[in-house]
């Protein structure tokens, strides 16, 4: 979903994993990240707060999103992601129905 939003350039608020922050949500560039229910309303307010007057934060956010779905194509993503783990199984380590 996240690829969704920054293809429609719409700003990411995320639950703050380690690979979210690492691979696709870079925080206060195309979205925002949050532990808790508190940051989150924070993170909230500071978009949605001089609606509909977009804030410069909002059209930072909006612009790092697109760049972001713009830098990686579908098939990019598969190619570096993916395909590298599907190809690294071994017969031995499928299990077999």
């Amino acid at each position: 979903k996240v690829v969704d939003m920054f293809a429609a350039g719409i700003p990411v608020l995320a639950y703050q994993y380690e690979c979210i922050e690492k691979e696709l949500v870079h925080a206060n560039q195309n979205g925002c990240l949050f532990k808790n229910a508190e940051e989150l309303s924070h993170q909230l307010q500071r978009l949605l707060c001089y609606h509909p007057q977009k804030t410069a934060f909002y059209w930072t956010l909006k612009e790092g999103a697109m760049a972001e779905f713009e830098r990686k194509s579908w098939e990019q993503e598969w190619m570096f992601n993916a395909m590298p783990m599907l190809l690294g199984l071994k017969c031995a380590d499928r299990v077999d129905t």
